[in-house]
């Protein structure tokens, strides 16, 4: 057990900042960003029929996203169903100690 007389500089003071400000103004979060960007235009060769395209970059990752399921990547497969049919609702059973069944509904899967 630490002694209180030497821990006393260190404790915070009344009304003490203990974290910085956060994120300053103006600064836009990741998210703001990638929406923002997702209506530029970008030519990239467009990763099914390999011809030089110019679409917006949502297209692109669209895109992108039937190739992987084309290609088989389970990943991408996973992700497409997920973004087409909903992700998959599992039910937990369990028995508590006074012997009633509670049913629990996860949203989102197991993760990979």
């Amino acid at each position: 057990m630490p002694n209180p007389k030497n821990i006393e500089k260190y404790k915070w003071k009344p009304g003490q900042k203990v974290k910085g400000a956060g994120r300053p103004k103006g600064v836009l979060n990741t998210s703001t960003v990638l929406k923002k960007l997702g209506d530029e235009k970008f030519e990239w060769k467009d990763p099914v029929s390999g011809k030089m395209v110019k679409r917006a970059l949502r297209d692109h990752a669209a895109w992108a996203l039937v190739k992987g399921v084309l290609d088989r990547d389970i990943k991408f497969i996973r992700e497409y169903l997920d973004r087409t049919e909903g992700k998959a609702a599992q039910q937990i059973q369990v028995t508590n100690s006074e012997d009633s069944v509670q049913t629990i509904r996860i949203i989102g899967g197991l993760p990979d």
